[in-house]
């Protein structure tokens, strides 16, 4: 393991060669292959999408601490200044974190962030990450439960969700409580998009909490996409890409 003060250095995958540059981060008990979708697409458009693991995920190491501001600085070897980041769920809280710096990113699509979660329900919610991660559902499994998507995420989820750490889900959840976050969006210092899920299908960001964000930051953009669950990306991939065109003024 890494000291816990020590960036760790990430496992990547690009696709595409284009002048214009897109950040994928993905959320938690998932990887960046998960993205394949989204970053083929956007190779299509002459982008070059880059998507790490992120530290105790995927190909990336372990680490004794997982708070946001870690997760964080484990992004800056990979530079800054991108043309746009997308944040899926955690992805989207360390994208938040990351935008502090005004020279991260020149626009951003958060895909059901997950900023707050209610004291009430942090258990509960830790023990699903934990337990996805010790107990890891098959494809079969997410594929019923999720009859949309491409039978290629069912696959790549379950796999991600084999090789991502209990112990890096237990600890992103503690070292980041009380998960009280919604107060970074007030430092975005670039035009942003949250695409938020339905909340009769899993959302992750209450709608409520959504509007408000955009009603005080008039640099946010907030989206309902109804009948998405959390994983907007893979129920409703036109959509986040129809988001990032807009945004990077190719649609």
């Amino acid at each position: 393991m890494y000291d816990s003060g020590h960036p760790v250095e990430l496992a990547v995958r690009r696709w595409g060669a284009g002048p214009r540059r897109v950040l994928l981060i993905h959320g938690i008990c998932s990887s960046a292959q998960t993205w394949w979708e989204l970053a083929d697409r956007l190779a299509g458009d002459d982008i070059t999408a880059v998507a790490p693991d992120l530290r105790g995920h995927g190909g990336s190491p372990q680490a004794v601490r997982y708070r946001a501001v870690d997760f964080a600085a484990d992004l800056e070897p990979l530079g800054s200044g991108w043309d746009l980041v997308v944040g899926h769920s955690l992805g989207g809280l360390i994208a938040a974190r990351a935008a502090q710096d005004a020279e991260f990113a020149r626009g951003m699509v958060l895909i059901d962030p997950v900023l707050e979660i209610a004291s009430e329900d942090f258990g509960t919610v830790t023990a699903a990450n934990v337990s996805e991660a010790a107990d890891p559902p098959s494809p079969a499994e997410i594929q019923a439960e999720n009859p949309g998507w491409h039978p290629e995420h069912a696959r790549l989820k379950a796999q991600a969700a084999r090789q991502a750490s209990p112990h890096a889900m237990e600890r992103t959840m503690e070292d980041n409580a009380p998960w009280s976050h919604a107060g970074l969006v007030d430092g975005f210092a670039c035009a942003t998009t949250m695409l938020g899920a339905d909340p009769a299908a899993s959302a992750r960001l209450d709608p409520t909490l959504g509007a408000a964000i955009a009603a005080r930051q008039p640099l946010v953009d907030y989206r309902l996409v109804p009948g998405t669950g959390h994983s907007v990306h893979r129920d409703r991939p036109d959509v986040v890409i129809d988001a990032i065109r807009e945004l990077m003024g190719a649609g």
